[in-house]
């Protein structure tokens, strides 16, 4: 009997893709990255992304299929990793991205997606005054968001507004919905 799915995670050049491979050898299963960076096609190095040799090889996804600047979150990642999974073989996910893992293992809270004139109006909002009212702008509007985040979390305030904003319910109360189990 084989598992549902293996899970190796930990710090950059770790050898978990090593690991991966090794485990590859003697499974039915592919590898799927869970690493925010290496989805990056420009940041191999940076990275310490697996060549392109051996994620062919080694029947890998999701390395290096992104343009910088286009955005990866752990929306899209998850529903990519979920578009990939193959009934036959086993998955392998692989990165120091706890949160993409986490991801499938508790799924993700069910959001509705934010429209770009709402991102634009707050990444603008932004731009115009800076992070620090950005904050109290998400304080006014979802107090108890704001105090568990830091003031300083550019990217949990954007997102805090950005749903308070487009659904009129706190990102909290979205959090606190029960979740589909995937894997």
């Amino acid at each position: 009997m084989f598992p549902l799915a293996i899970f190796i995670g930990g710090p950059t050049a770790s050898l978990k893709t090593d690991l991966a491979f090794s485990i590859q050898a003697n499974l039915p299963s592919f590898i799927v990255n869970a690493d925010s960076m290496q989805v990056y096609e420009n940041f191999k190095i940076l990275t310490n992304r697996p060549e392109l040799n051996l994620t062919k090889k080694h029947d890998c996804h999701l390395f290096g299929f992104m343009s910088y600047p286009k955005k990866c979150n752990v929306g899209f990642w998850y529903e990519r990793s979920l578009s990939i999974l193959k009934k036959k073989k086993i998955p392998i996910f692989v990165g120091g991205t706890g949160l993409y893992i986490d991801s499938l293992i508790n799924s993700i809270s069910p959001i509705p997606k934010v429209s770009m004139q709402i991102k634009k109006e707050v990444e603008g909002f932004y731009q115009k005054f800076g992070l620090k009212i950005l904050y109290s702008k998400l304080a006014k509007i979802d107090k108890d968001y704001s105090q568990i985040i830091s003031h300083n979390d550019k990217q949990r305030i954007i997102r805090g507004l950005e749903v308070k904003i487009s659904t009129g319910k706190s990102i909290l109360k979205w959090h606190k919905q029960k979740k589909k189990k995937n894997i």
